[in-house]
């Protein structure tokens, strides 16, 4: 990977297209404060791009854009910083070394690197709800691109059948975390209708329950008082009310 001399003036540039661009006062621009990311190790990078801006007899000033090394991170830093997108990456992490040569050891370490480091940080971020389910599958995709992009030539992998391992676990993580998923929303759904069918029976039984207790009331009253009138205005009950209920006593 060649290094990139001049890449802080086309910061500057994009930096300044935005500014113009985005700009709601006629007289102000608002630069946004990018950062340069590498995905490489380079030799000798400082931890700023910085550019001397000479505006003639009204001054200079120092427009400095700050690097971020993606390699000397981890996969939890980058979790935590919000920067998932970038896991896959971590992939190059042992790409130097892998070229020089393959050895048992830097086969198993780039199989432990990606399955139980790079995949397992994208799932835990997916399950605390960080990223969707198919943001962690396009992830997925883009760790089985790299890996076939960078590594999947090598000999050694295919005759130790290391190719066949990266391509059966990616798949396997994917179709494990989709299969719980559909647990979930099973499990979710199942209970919301539960719930709601519970309510509704529940809600019938002491809607029935009411009825009855009410038309006991009006018979018993109908007894002593003889008079449906009195009835429906004492129980605040319209009087073809009182009058069907005891219509349908005396049917029985």
């Amino acid at each position: 990977m060649y290094k990139d001399e001049e890449i802080e003036f086309r910061v500057f540039d994009y930096s300044y297209g935005h500014a113009l661009k985005s700009r709601s006062d006629a007289d102000i621009l608002h630069f946004p404060e990018p950062r340069i990311i590498y995905l490489y190790n380079h030799e000798n990078i400082s931890d700023t791009k910085e550019i001397l801006l000479d505006f003639g007899t009204q001054g200079t000033f120092l427009y400095s854009v700050p690097v971020f090394k993606l390699l000397e991170h981890t996969t939890k830093e980058l979790s935590s910083k919000n920067m998932v997108i970038l896991i896959p990456f971590m992939i190059l992490k042992l790409r130097d070394s892998i070229m020089k040569k393959r050895t048992p050891e830097n086969m198993k370490a780039l199989q432990t690197l990606i399955l139980d480091d790079i995949i397992s940080t994208i799932n835990e971020s997916q399950a605390r709800g960080n990223i969707t389910s198919a943001d962690a599958n396009k992830l997925r995709n883009l760790i089985q691109k790299l890996y076939n992009h960078l590594y999947s030539h090598y000999e050694e992998f295919i005759e130790g059948g290391l190719n066949d391992m990266m391509e059966d676990g990616l798949v396997l993580e994917a179709d494990i975390l989709e299969a719980e998923l559909t647990e979930k929303i099973t499990k979710r759904v199942t209970e919301q209708v539960t719930q709601q069918v519970t309510e509704q029976v529940t809600q019938q039984a002491m809607e029935q329950a009411n009825r009855q207790i009410k038309e006991d009331v009006i018979r018993k009253l109908y007894v002593k008082i003889k008079n449906i009138g009195q009835i429906a205005d004492f129980l605040e009950l319209p009087l073809e009310a009182v009058q069907e209920v005891l219509a349908s006593g005396n049917g029985k």
